[in-house]
Protein backbone atom coordinates (compact mmCIF):
# COMPACT_ATOMS: atom_id res chain seq x y z
CA UNK A 1 0.00 0.00 0.00
CA UNK A 2 2.95 2.29 0.67
CA UNK A 3 3.75 2.22 -3.07
CA UNK A 4 0.49 4.03 -3.77
CA UNK A 5 0.90 6.58 -0.96
CA UNK A 6 4.46 7.58 -1.76
CA UNK A 7 3.82 7.36 -5.48
CA UNK A 8 0.98 9.88 -5.41
CA UNK A 9 2.89 12.19 -3.10
CA UNK A 10 5.90 12.00 -5.42
CA UNK A 11 3.66 13.25 -8.23
CA UNK A 12 2.80 16.32 -6.19
CA UNK A 13 -0.46 15.17 -4.64
CA UNK A 14 -1.41 16.08 -1.08
CA UNK A 15 -2.13 12.62 0.36
CA UNK A 16 -4.19 11.77 3.45
CA UNK A 17 -4.23 8.18 4.72
CA UNK A 18 -7.41 6.72 6.20
CA UNK A 19 -7.59 3.36 7.96
CA UNK A 20 -10.19 1.43 9.95
CA UNK A 21 -9.49 -0.75 12.97
CA UNK A 22 -12.06 -2.82 14.90
CA UNK A 23 -11.34 -2.64 18.61
CA UNK A 24 -11.66 -6.42 19.01
CA UNK A 25 -8.62 -6.81 16.72
CA UNK A 26 -6.39 -4.90 19.12
CA UNK A 27 -3.69 -6.90 20.90
CA UNK A 28 -0.59 -6.21 22.98
CA UNK A 29 2.93 -7.47 22.26
CA UNK A 30 2.00 -10.89 23.68
CA UNK A 31 -0.97 -11.22 21.33
CA UNK A 32 -3.47 -10.69 24.14
CA UNK A 33 -6.65 -8.67 23.65
CA UNK A 34 -6.32 -5.14 25.01
CA UNK A 35 -7.67 -1.61 24.72
CA UNK A 36 -6.80 0.16 21.46
CA UNK A 37 -4.66 2.79 23.19
CA UNK A 38 -2.46 0.03 24.66
CA UNK A 39 -2.23 -2.07 21.48
CA UNK A 40 0.59 -2.79 19.06
CA UNK A 41 -1.95 -2.05 16.31
CA UNK A 42 -2.17 1.62 17.25
CA UNK A 43 1.52 1.98 18.11
CA UNK A 44 2.46 0.45 14.73
CA UNK A 45 0.08 2.83 12.97
CA UNK A 46 1.55 5.83 14.76
CA UNK A 47 5.10 4.75 13.89
CA UNK A 48 4.17 4.19 10.25
CA UNK A 49 2.60 7.63 9.97
CA UNK A 50 5.62 9.32 11.55
CA UNK A 51 8.26 7.31 9.68
CA UNK A 52 6.83 8.14 6.27
CA UNK A 53 5.96 11.78 6.80
CA UNK A 54 2.18 11.60 7.10
CA UNK A 55 1.82 13.27 10.49
CA UNK A 56 -1.20 15.58 10.26
CA UNK A 57 -2.33 13.72 7.15
CA UNK A 58 -3.57 10.44 8.64
CA UNK A 59 -6.76 9.26 10.34
CA UNK A 60 -7.24 5.98 12.18
CA UNK A 61 -10.92 5.10 12.69
CA UNK A 62 -11.68 2.76 15.57
CA UNK A 63 -15.26 1.51 15.58
CA UNK A 64 -16.24 4.20 13.09
CA UNK A 65 -14.77 7.16 14.94
CA UNK A 66 -11.56 9.18 14.69
CA UNK A 67 -10.51 12.22 16.76
CA UNK A 68 -9.57 14.13 13.61
CA UNK A 69 -12.46 13.17 11.36
CA UNK A 70 -13.63 16.80 11.15
CA UNK A 71 -10.23 17.81 9.77
CA UNK A 72 -10.43 14.92 7.32
CA UNK A 73 -13.90 16.01 6.22
CA UNK A 74 -12.62 19.54 5.57
CA UNK A 75 -9.69 18.13 3.58
CA UNK A 76 -12.04 15.94 1.54
CA UNK A 77 -14.13 18.92 0.42
CA UNK A 78 -11.40 19.88 -2.06
CA UNK A 79 -10.08 16.40 -2.82
CA UNK A 80 -9.93 15.05 -6.36
CA UNK A 81 -9.68 11.34 -5.56
CA UNK A 82 -10.60 8.89 -2.84
CA UNK A 83 -8.85 5.57 -3.54
CA UNK A 84 -10.49 2.81 -1.49
CA UNK A 85 -7.94 -0.01 -1.24
CA UNK A 86 -9.87 -3.30 -1.51
CA UNK A 87 -13.00 -1.36 -0.58
CA UNK A 88 -12.01 -1.65 3.07
CA UNK A 89 -13.10 1.80 4.21
CA UNK A 90 -16.87 1.92 4.65
CA UNK A 91 -17.65 5.51 5.75
CA UNK A 92 -18.04 6.98 2.28
CA UNK A 93 -20.27 9.76 3.66
CA UNK A 94 -17.05 11.54 4.61
CA UNK A 95 -16.18 11.85 0.93
CA UNK A 96 -19.41 13.14 -0.59
CA UNK A 97 -17.62 16.15 -2.11
CA UNK A 98 -14.70 14.19 -3.58
CA UNK A 99 -14.62 14.38 -7.36
CA UNK A 100 -13.89 10.67 -7.88
CA UNK A 101 -14.42 7.84 -5.41
CA UNK A 102 -12.54 4.83 -6.82
CA UNK A 103 -12.65 1.22 -5.64
CA UNK A 104 -9.29 -0.55 -5.96
CA UNK A 105 -9.62 -4.32 -6.41
CA UNK A 106 -6.39 -6.09 -5.41
CA UNK A 107 -7.76 -9.66 -5.56
CA UNK A 108 -9.08 -9.95 -9.14
CA UNK A 109 -11.34 -12.87 -9.89
CA UNK A 110 -11.97 -13.56 -6.22
CA UNK A 111 -13.46 -10.12 -5.50
CA UNK A 112 -15.91 -10.51 -8.37
CA UNK A 113 -16.68 -14.15 -7.53
CA UNK A 114 -17.49 -13.35 -3.91
CA UNK A 115 -19.81 -10.59 -5.08
CA UNK A 116 -21.52 -12.49 -7.90
CA UNK A 117 -21.67 -16.12 -6.79
CA UNK A 118 -21.74 -15.71 -3.01
CA UNK A 119 -23.60 -12.40 -2.75
CA UNK A 120 -20.98 -11.01 -0.40
CA UNK A 121 -21.12 -7.28 0.29
CA UNK A 122 -17.84 -6.12 -1.22
CA UNK A 123 -18.65 -2.44 -0.50
CA UNK A 124 -19.02 -1.58 -4.21
CA UNK A 125 -21.85 0.86 -3.60
CA UNK A 126 -21.04 4.57 -3.51
CA UNK A 127 -18.00 4.45 -5.80
CA UNK A 128 -17.72 6.28 -9.12
CA UNK A 129 -14.93 4.20 -10.65
CA UNK A 130 -13.66 0.64 -10.31
CA UNK A 131 -9.98 -0.21 -10.71
CA UNK A 132 -8.47 -3.69 -10.73
CA UNK A 133 -4.93 -5.04 -10.71
CA UNK A 134 -6.31 -7.74 -12.98
CA UNK A 135 -4.35 -6.05 -15.74
CA UNK A 136 -5.76 -8.32 -18.47
CA UNK A 137 -9.37 -7.39 -17.69
CA UNK A 138 -11.31 -6.84 -20.91
CA UNK A 139 -9.09 -9.12 -22.99
CA UNK A 140 -10.68 -12.19 -24.61
CA UNK A 141 -8.58 -14.62 -22.58
CA UNK A 142 -9.49 -13.02 -19.23
CA UNK A 143 -12.26 -14.87 -17.41
CA UNK A 144 -12.90 -12.59 -14.44
CA UNK A 145 -16.65 -12.83 -13.63
CA UNK A 146 -18.75 -9.84 -14.66
CA UNK A 147 -20.31 -7.81 -11.85
CA UNK A 148 -21.94 -5.04 -13.89
CA UNK A 149 -19.05 -2.64 -13.27
CA UNK A 150 -16.65 -1.20 -15.82
CA UNK A 151 -13.33 -2.26 -14.30
CA UNK A 152 -10.27 -0.21 -15.23
CA UNK A 153 -7.16 -2.43 -15.40
CA UNK A 154 -3.80 -1.32 -14.03
CA UNK A 155 -0.40 -2.76 -13.24
CA UNK A 156 0.76 -2.41 -9.62
CA UNK A 157 2.99 0.64 -9.01
CA UNK A 158 6.30 0.67 -7.17
CA UNK A 159 7.95 3.75 -5.68
CA UNK A 160 11.54 3.04 -6.65
CA UNK A 161 13.41 5.70 -4.58
CA UNK A 162 12.15 3.98 -1.43
CA UNK A 163 14.03 0.78 -2.33
CA UNK A 164 17.11 2.58 -3.57
CA UNK A 165 17.58 4.08 -0.12
CA UNK A 166 16.95 0.84 1.81
CA UNK A 167 19.02 -1.58 -0.29
CA UNK A 168 22.33 0.28 -0.35
CA UNK A 169 25.12 -2.05 0.78
CA UNK A 170 22.99 -5.22 0.92
CA UNK A 171 24.60 -8.15 -0.90
CA UNK A 172 23.13 -11.43 -2.11
CA UNK A 173 23.51 -14.13 0.55
CA UNK A 174 20.36 -16.22 0.05
CA UNK A 175 19.03 -18.50 -2.68
CA UNK A 176 15.93 -17.74 -4.74
CA UNK A 177 13.10 -16.80 -2.37
CA UNK A 178 9.53 -15.61 -2.09
CA UNK A 179 7.15 -14.42 0.64
CA UNK A 180 3.68 -15.96 0.82
CA UNK A 181 0.76 -17.41 2.69
CA UNK A 182 0.47 -21.13 2.04
CA UNK A 183 -3.31 -21.46 1.99
CA UNK A 184 -4.77 -17.94 2.02
CA UNK A 185 -8.39 -17.80 0.86
CA UNK A 186 -10.50 -20.91 0.41
CA UNK A 187 -11.72 -22.44 -2.83
CA UNK A 188 -14.54 -20.60 -4.63
CA UNK A 189 -16.55 -21.29 -7.78
CA UNK A 190 -18.20 -19.07 -10.40
CA UNK A 191 -19.29 -19.37 -14.04
CA UNK A 192 -18.06 -22.97 -14.23
CA UNK A 193 -14.59 -22.10 -12.92
CA UNK A 194 -13.01 -23.18 -9.64
CA UNK A 195 -10.56 -20.69 -8.12
CA UNK A 196 -8.11 -22.35 -5.74
CA UNK A 197 -5.47 -21.14 -3.30
CA UNK A 198 -1.73 -20.43 -3.43
CA UNK A 199 -1.04 -23.98 -2.17
CA UNK A 200 -2.63 -25.38 -5.32
CA UNK A 201 -0.07 -23.47 -7.39
CA UNK A 202 2.81 -24.83 -5.30
CA UNK A 203 1.79 -28.51 -5.48
CA UNK A 204 2.73 -29.06 -9.17
CA UNK A 205 6.12 -27.45 -8.44
CA UNK A 206 7.10 -29.74 -5.57
CA UNK A 207 10.13 -31.20 -7.37
CA UNK A 208 11.37 -27.85 -8.73
CA UNK A 209 14.39 -27.45 -6.37
CA UNK A 210 15.56 -31.00 -7.14
CA UNK A 211 15.35 -30.30 -10.88
CA UNK A 212 17.10 -26.97 -10.37
CA UNK A 213 19.83 -28.52 -8.26
CA UNK A 214 19.52 -25.95 -5.49
CA UNK A 215 17.36 -24.93 -2.55
CA UNK A 216 14.50 -22.39 -2.69
CA UNK A 217 13.63 -20.45 0.47
CA UNK A 218 10.04 -19.48 1.27
CA UNK A 219 9.09 -17.01 3.99
CA UNK A 220 5.69 -18.37 4.92
CA UNK A 221 3.31 -19.51 7.63
CA UNK A 222 4.09 -23.18 6.82
CA UNK A 223 4.76 -25.20 9.97
CA UNK A 224 6.79 -28.45 10.28
CA UNK A 225 3.70 -30.36 11.42
CA UNK A 226 1.65 -29.41 8.33
CA UNK A 227 0.96 -32.27 5.92
CA UNK A 228 2.74 -30.57 3.01
CA UNK A 229 5.95 -29.83 4.88
CA UNK A 230 7.82 -33.20 4.72
CA UNK A 231 7.31 -33.69 0.99
CA UNK A 232 8.38 -30.17 0.06
CA UNK A 233 11.32 -30.19 2.46
CA UNK A 234 12.57 -33.48 0.99
CA UNK A 235 12.62 -31.90 -2.48
CA UNK A 236 14.80 -28.96 -1.41
CA UNK A 237 12.27 -26.36 -0.36
CA UNK A 238 13.29 -24.49 2.78
CA UNK A 239 11.00 -22.43 4.99
CA UNK A 240 11.44 -19.51 7.35
CA UNK A 241 8.88 -17.60 9.41
CA UNK A 242 7.15 -14.86 7.43
CA UNK A 243 6.21 -13.15 10.69
CA UNK A 244 9.89 -12.46 11.37
CA UNK A 245 10.71 -11.49 7.79
CA UNK A 246 7.73 -9.13 7.65
CA UNK A 247 8.09 -7.78 11.18
CA UNK A 248 8.80 -4.35 9.72
CA UNK A 249 9.48 -2.79 6.34
CA UNK A 250 13.27 -2.78 6.80
CA UNK A 251 13.43 -6.53 7.50
CA UNK A 252 11.08 -7.25 4.58
CA UNK A 253 13.18 -5.25 2.11
CA UNK A 254 16.42 -6.74 3.45
CA UNK A 255 15.05 -10.25 2.84
CA UNK A 256 14.22 -9.42 -0.78
CA UNK A 257 17.44 -7.54 -1.48
CA UNK A 258 19.63 -10.33 -0.08
CA UNK A 259 17.88 -12.92 -2.29
CA UNK A 260 19.27 -14.27 -5.55
CA UNK A 261 15.89 -13.53 -7.12
CA UNK A 262 12.22 -14.29 -6.64
CA UNK A 263 10.28 -17.33 -7.72
CA UNK A 264 6.90 -15.60 -7.89
CA UNK A 265 3.88 -17.82 -7.22
CA UNK A 266 0.32 -16.66 -7.91
CA UNK A 267 -2.92 -18.00 -6.49
CA UNK A 268 -4.19 -20.81 -8.69
CA UNK A 269 -7.36 -18.79 -9.27
CA UNK A 270 -5.40 -15.97 -10.90
CA UNK A 271 -3.93 -18.50 -13.31
CA UNK A 272 -7.28 -20.14 -14.09
CA UNK A 273 -9.02 -16.85 -14.85
CA UNK A 274 -6.02 -15.36 -16.74
CA UNK A 275 -6.42 -12.12 -14.83
CA UNK A 276 -3.05 -10.65 -15.76
CA UNK A 277 -2.44 -10.23 -12.02
CA UNK A 278 1.15 -9.37 -11.12
CA UNK A 279 2.38 -9.24 -7.56
CA UNK A 280 3.21 -5.97 -5.78
CA UNK A 281 5.75 -8.12 -3.91
CA UNK A 282 7.40 -9.00 -7.22
CA UNK A 283 7.64 -5.35 -8.27
CA UNK A 284 9.46 -4.73 -4.98
CA UNK A 285 11.96 -7.48 -5.82
CA UNK A 286 12.50 -5.82 -9.22
CA UNK A 287 13.00 -2.42 -7.57
CA UNK A 288 15.65 -4.04 -5.37
CA UNK A 289 17.43 -5.15 -8.55
CA UNK A 290 16.51 -8.81 -8.08
CA UNK A 291 15.36 -10.87 -11.09
CA UNK A 292 11.88 -12.40 -10.95
CA UNK A 293 10.67 -15.63 -12.54
CA UNK A 294 6.91 -15.48 -12.07
CA UNK A 295 4.00 -17.85 -12.66
CA UNK A 296 2.06 -16.86 -15.75
CA UNK A 297 -1.40 -15.37 -15.20
CA UNK A 298 -1.53 -13.55 -18.52
CA UNK A 299 0.76 -10.76 -17.32
CA UNK A 300 3.55 -11.53 -19.80
CA UNK A 301 1.49 -10.24 -22.74
CA UNK A 302 1.31 -6.84 -21.02
CA UNK A 303 4.99 -6.42 -20.15
CA UNK A 304 7.97 -6.23 -22.52
CA UNK A 305 10.16 -9.33 -22.57
CA UNK A 306 13.11 -8.89 -20.22
CA UNK A 307 15.85 -11.08 -18.78
CA UNK A 308 15.06 -9.57 -15.39
CA UNK A 309 11.42 -10.72 -15.49
CA UNK A 310 10.52 -14.07 -17.04
CA UNK A 311 7.27 -16.10 -17.03
CA UNK A 312 6.77 -19.82 -16.44
CA UNK A 313 3.84 -22.21 -16.58
CA UNK A 314 5.24 -25.39 -14.98
CA UNK A 315 8.26 -26.66 -13.05
CA UNK A 316 10.36 -27.43 -16.12
CA UNK A 317 9.79 -23.95 -17.52
CA UNK A 318 10.65 -22.39 -14.16
CA UNK A 319 13.95 -24.31 -14.03
CA UNK A 320 14.79 -23.27 -17.58
CA UNK A 321 14.05 -19.61 -16.88
CA UNK A 322 15.98 -19.58 -13.60
CA UNK A 323 19.00 -21.15 -15.27
CA UNK A 324 18.74 -18.57 -18.04
CA UNK A 325 18.94 -15.83 -15.42
CA UNK A 326 21.89 -17.48 -13.68
CA UNK A 327 23.85 -17.72 -16.93
CA UNK A 328 23.63 -13.95 -17.39
CA UNK A 329 23.08 -12.84 -13.79
CA UNK A 330 24.60 -9.34 -13.90
CA UNK A 331 22.63 -8.58 -17.04
CA UNK A 332 19.45 -9.90 -15.39
CA UNK A 333 20.00 -7.64 -12.35
CA UNK A 334 20.35 -4.59 -14.58
CA UNK A 335 17.30 -5.71 -16.56
CA UNK A 336 15.24 -6.09 -13.37
CA UNK A 337 16.01 -2.51 -12.33
CA UNK A 338 15.26 -1.27 -15.83
CA UNK A 339 11.85 -2.93 -16.12
CA UNK A 340 10.93 -1.69 -12.64
CA UNK A 341 11.69 1.86 -13.76
CA UNK A 342 10.20 1.68 -17.25
CA UNK A 343 7.06 -0.39 -16.62
CA UNK A 344 6.10 -0.53 -12.93
CA UNK A 345 7.39 2.76 -11.53
CA UNK A 346 4.70 4.85 -9.85
CA UNK A 347 5.85 7.66 -12.13
CA UNK A 348 4.66 5.56 -15.08
CA UNK A 349 1.69 3.60 -13.69
CA UNK A 350 -0.10 6.31 -11.72
CA UNK A 351 -0.22 9.03 -14.42
CA UNK A 352 -1.60 6.43 -16.85
CA UNK A 353 -4.25 5.42 -14.34
CA UNK A 354 -5.18 9.02 -13.53
CA UNK A 355 -5.68 9.68 -17.23
CA UNK A 356 -8.11 6.74 -17.43
CA UNK A 357 -9.98 8.22 -14.46
CA UNK A 358 -10.24 11.61 -16.17
CA UNK A 359 -8.00 13.22 -13.54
Amino acid sequence: MLHWLLGFRDLGWDVWIVEELPSDACVNALGEKCAPEDSVNVSSWNAFVADHGFTGRASLFIEGSSPDQDALRDFAKDASLFLNYAGQFSHLDLFDKVRCKAYLDVDPGYTQTWAKAYQCNMNFEGHDAFITVGAAFGRPECRIPQTGHSWIPTLPPVYIPFYESLTAGITVCQPWTTVTHWYGVGEVECDGLTLRSKRDSFLPLIDLPRKLGGEILIASDVQPDWEDYPGFYAQGWRFCDAGTVCENIDSYVKFMASSRGELGIAKEGYVTTRTGWFSDRSVAYLACGRPVVALETGWSTLVPESLGLLPFGNADEAVSQMRRVEQHYDEAVASARRIAAEVFSSRVVLPALLKKLGL
